[in-house]
């Protein structure tokens, strides 16, 4: 369920205005959703953990394109046409990694 495609939609809108807020600083964008999605900032490892997704989804999504946009046509919102799609797809996956972590789920 919270993999569906409502969530991702939620997060690939939510990478969009992060990238829009952030640019090409990854390391602001990242550390900028956890903040969104958990209250707090991330620690220095969560943070380096979290970028190196990142750059591992963008590559992937540089190389499997198709798979990228399939990714970001979950839902019915779209990005615009001067988004970078593969930014954004892997920021999205960022995002929906962060909705699945019990801190973001669970009040302790």
């Amino acid at each position: 369920m919270v993999n569906g495609p409502q969530f991702v939609e939620a997060a690939n809108a939510m990478a969009y205005r992060v990238l829009g807020q952030h640019g090409g600083d990854e390391w602001a964008a990242v550390g900028e959703l956890f903040r969104m999605l958990t209250g707090r900032p991330p620690d220095d490892r969560q943070l380096a953990t979290l970028v190196e997704l990142f750059q591992s989804q963008q590559e992937h999504f540089g190389q499997h394109t198709d798979a990228r946009d399939a990714y970001l046509e979950a839902g019915q919102w779209r990005p615009p046409a001067s988004a970078d799609r593969t930014r954004l797809a892997a920021l999205s996956t960022v995002a929906s990694t962060l909705r699945n972590y019990d801190i973001c789920i669970t009040k302790r």
